[in-house]
């Protein structure tokens, strides 16, 4: 009975002095300590009489629903004695503009806030979709606060919803209540997905997703960079009121204009910014390649109005259609006619069918 005493009275005590040893050796620990080393170089008045506590910082916003511990390891963002310092302890390009008290961290750079081990802050880990963001995505997080025409927002968001659009992507996926249903909804994706995924997604999405129906398009490397900023920007996150700035009037452009009367000129803007000549062709002389359709290529429109007539038109661009397969038993084909009913307007959609009708050659003759 003593042994066994002896025995597990030493594990017990093999085990505290473990896990005094592991608690003394944390990582946030060890970055606090070459913090306050730093610090007492850069001014030496500032040394501690008592020498520096060791603990664990963190910023608590209940309007934000967030609880951020980044500062316990960056601990220099709001001191400008540390603007050369080496990261960690680098301070804060603009600390004034965006307090942490108030903002905390996770709101603009994402990561995971309460995690106490650098990977596990940065969000690395299984499971954790919002990954500290790239200096090159971190715009995605100005649109919740920062909406409208706001000169504090950048380009990429702008330019990521303009390829959002002239990609015809709208046709298969909704957005904001509007859009296609073919492929899933990307009103919330930034909460699903992290850059490294949508990059490789943009660059070949049956890759990624098995038997996915999204084409593989030509997409430059810039291009693939301000649409996963886009979808990173598009977060269903609760901002309250106060932290939103005032919107601006917009000013459209003759591209954003919906038509009020149809015309063919509005037809031709719709053709493309919907982006109808990523399957048709540019000035829909030709379309490309799609595997296991009957007529092969996605279809010229240059002599549709030669072939339906204007309700026919109108019916394929508002129903959508499936083109027939030409081995039934092989997959569908790649390219369908999305339905751009409710997506739309019935003033565009007409302006459409007469841009559609005009591409008829002055020599042929409509109808019969």
């Amino acid at each position: 009975m003593y042994k066994i005493f002896g025995v597990s009275s030493l594990c017990l005590l093999s085990l505290l002095a473990v896990a005094k040893w592991v608690d003394g050796n944390r990582e946030w620990k060890d970055y606090q300590r070459e913090f306050y080393q730093l610090e007492a170089r850069l001014s030496p008045s500032s040394q501690r009489q008592s020498g520096p506590r060791l603990e664990i910082k963190q910023v608590v916003n209940e309007d934000l629903g967030i609880v951020d511990r980044c500062v316990t390891c960056h601990l220099g963002v709001d001191d400008p004695r540390f603007k050369m310092a080496p990261q960690p302890f680098r301070t804060h390009p603009n600390p004034e503009q965006h307090t942490f008290d108030k903002y905390g961290c996770t709101i603009c750079h994402s990561g995971q806030g309460r995690a106490t081990y650098s990977e596990a802050a940065h969000g690395h880990v299984k499971h954790w979709n919002q990954a500290l963001f790239e200096p090159e995505f971190i715009e995605a997080s100005c649109v919740k606060c920062h909406r409208g025409s706001s000169p504090v927002l950048g380009p990429k968001i702008r330019l990521g919803k303009k390829l959002f659009t002239e990609r015809a992507c709208v046709g298969c996926h909704k957005i904001d209540g509007r859009g296609g249903t073919i492929g899933p909804e990307l009103t919330a994706v930034g909460e699903r997905r992290n850059a490294h995924w949508l990059i490789q997604h943009f660059k070949n999405p049956r890759e990624v997703v098995a038997g996915s129906r999204m084409p593989k398009f030509k997409l430059t490397d810039d291009e693939i960079k301000v649409l996963t900023t886009f979808m990173l920007s598009r977060v269903d996150q609760r901002i309250p009121d106060e932290y939103l700035t005032v919107r601006r009037p917009v000013i459209a452009t003759e591209e954003d204009e919906i038509p009020s009367i149809p015309d063919v000129a509005a037809g031709k803007r719709a053709f493309k910014n919907y982006g109808c000549a990523m399957c048709h062709g540019r000035n829909g002389e030709g379309g490309v390649p799609n595997p296991n359709a009957q007529d092969k290529d996605v279809p010229a429109l240059t002599y549709v109005a030669e072939g339906l007539f204007t309700d026919e038109i109108r019916e394929k661009i508002l129903r959508g259609s499936i083109p027939e397969k030409k081995d039934p038993k092989g997959e569908d084909p790649l390219y369908i006619m999305p339905a751009w009913k409710g997506i739309m307007t019935n003033v565009e959609a007409e302006s459409l069918v007469m841009y559609m009708e005009s591409l008829l050659p002055k020599a042929s003759s409509k109808g019969w």
